[in-house]
């Protein structure tokens, strides 16, 4: 009698049909999924791997792709993957495989959320109130200078209000900051960073021809107006810059790889090329420019980069701004008024460059030690230019005195403390690193705004952090403190346990650093 052999079954599936749906539908649905993905991005599946430029050329000097307009297309398709998605793409992949081993580096520890740094948001109130109230003093005059000089129509108080609106704007994008998962900001680096650099290539590209909604003043065109509302681009590219690098060098740090040339250094280097291009070369925003440049080396700084690496490529970024002054006229003509300090001739011919200068230090030295009191600034009335903005330094002297702004100059100080605080009290390399960047850039805009005033340094545009006139500039730095509010929310458990051991003597606090009803974990 043959004996019929019985097939084995692969699976328990197979005996029950229902199962096997039920079992298998993950599956099918990734599969599913990834041809999704494959279809979706297909506009870029396998131009990835390809690095090499001159083959592209190759390709389309071959007209292998019919039309004239065909192969221009792939020309600028593929540069685009070659010069910006692909360097992209290796950074998010450094970045997506240290995430695998984070639990095992120092710093990555779980994470708890506690109250945040409430001394902080103070700080930031207490510019933000300044502010008001010298915009709301020197309102007036702006808009009657203005009047006269331009045959305008504005309100007196046309730009308090207005000023009043960016504070607002500012302050929901602070909150919004607040309340976004830190994770998804981290994770969204590099195409916040893509997408704020090719608005800002796009803003080139469309003031070479003048063409709207392109704004250009005084021979730099650097905003984009919309229903009389403008902002200025290279902002966002600030916090692209400092949000890629803070993850980059976070990553690299954490797997010691901070001081490698080629892992690190190079394509570092090739973000902040990028940069010192589209902000200095084409937008000539120097002023900008140096103040992420500042930002950058700070997170270099604050990453444990060596010395002996610091100094070369120092001497690399400085060469290459004193190549970008070199060759815009009006940046040496910038210096030079700055080393002749005579503000004898002022009004002649040969001295309209120590004009703005000569008066901010003027309106500073009428102050004296108390001031005129706000509201009497003379300086204010049409001879200091861009009172409210570059300027506003010079006036707030002018009418709060020497001990005025020695007091604005101690807050703006308790603010970097503040920051400098959250720097030391978070293990998280990204984040460490990002609150770097941004006290790097404050400090530094502060720095250069106050020295300029006085005569320490030459002019530059820059517009001093919370308390100037400046819509795009007030609301990208609120929502940028917002993000640092944000990780003030997040200490080591290292650190808790550091306070725990203050609170048992105190009791009174323990609520205060105490896991919050619904606190959630985050890995930033």
């Amino acid at each position: 009698m043959e004996t019929r052999r019985r097939q084995p079954v692969r699976d328990s599936a197979r005996r029950n049909p229902g199962r096997l749906a039920v079992s298998d539908s993950p599956r099918r649905n990734n599969l599913s999924s990834q041809k999704r993905t494959i279809q979706k991005n297909s506009f870029f599946d396998g131009d990835l791997k390809n690095d090499s430029f001159m083959a592209v050329i190759q390709d389309f000097l071959k007209g292998q792709f019919g039309s004239l307009l065909e192969r221009v297309w792939f020309l600028v398709r593929s540069s685009i993957i070659i010069f910006i998605i692909n360097p992209c793409v290796r950074i998010r992949e450094s970045v997506k495989a240290d995430n695998k081993k984070r639990l095992n580096l120092e710093g990555f520890e779980k994470i708890r959320k506690h109250r945040a740094n409430y001394i902080l948001f103070l700080f930031i109130g207490l510019l933000l109130l300044i502010g008001l109230v010298v915009m709301f003093s020197l309102s007036p005059q702006r808009a009657n200078s203005l009047n006269i000089a331009k045959g305008t129509n504005y309100d007196d108080y046309y730009f308090f209000w207005r000023h009043l609106t960016y504070i607002v704007i500012g302050l929901l994008f602070f909150f919004g900051m607040k309340a976004i998962p830190l994770n998804w900001i981290f994770s969204r680096s590099s195409q916040i960073f893509v997408f704020s650099l090719i608005l800002c290539v796009v803003l080139a590209g469309l003031a070479m021809f003048n063409l709207p909604p392109v704004i250009c003043e005084n021979g730099a065109c650097r905003w984009f107006g919309f229903s009389g509302f403008s902002f200025q681009q290279a902002e966002f590219l600030k916090i692209g810059a400092i949000l890629l690098l803070s993850t980059f060098l976070g990553a690299q740090a954490s797997k010691g790889k901070i001081n490698s040339y080629k892992e690190t250094i190079l394509p570092a280097g090739v973000i902040i090329i990028a940069v010192l291009l589209v902000v200095a070369g084409f937008q000539k925003d120097l002023g900008t420019a140096t103040t992420i440049i500042i930002a950058i080396a700070f997170q270099f700084v604050i990453a444990g980069m060596k010395s002996d690496k610091r100094v070369p490529v120092g001497l690399v970024v400085l060469a290459g701004v004193v190549l970008l002054i070199v060759f815009e006229p009006h940046r040496i003509s910038r210096i030079l008024t700055f080393s002749k300090g005579d503000c004898s001739n002022i009004l002649t011919e040969s001295g309209k460059d120590q004009y703005h200068i000569c008066n901010a230090k003027l309106a500073i030295g009428s102050g004296g030690i108390l001031g005129l009191g706000i509201g009497n600034s003379v300086q204010s009335a049409g001879y200091l230019p861009e009172t409210i903005n570059d300027s506003i330094f010079a006036v707030m002297g002018e009418m709060f005195g020497f001990v005025g702004l020695v007091g604005i100059l101690a807050i703006y100080f308790g603010l970097i403390y503040q920051l400098l605080k959250v720097i030391s009290r978070m293990e998280n390399p990204a984040s460490r690193l990002f609150v770097a960047g941004v006290t790097g850039w404050i400090t530094s805009q502060t720095v250069i705004n106050v020295a300029a005033m006085v005569g320490l340094f030459p002019l530059k545009g820059i517009t001093i952090p919370l308390i100037s006139y400046g819509g795009t500039s007030l609301v990208v730095i609120l929502g940028v403190l917002g993000i640092v509010f944000n990780i003030s929310n997040y200490t080591s458990f290292k650190q808790v346990e550091d306070f725990k051991e203050e609170i048992y003597e105190n009791t009174s606090n323990r609520r205060r650093v105490g896991r919050s009803r619904g606190a959630r974990s985050s890995s930033f």
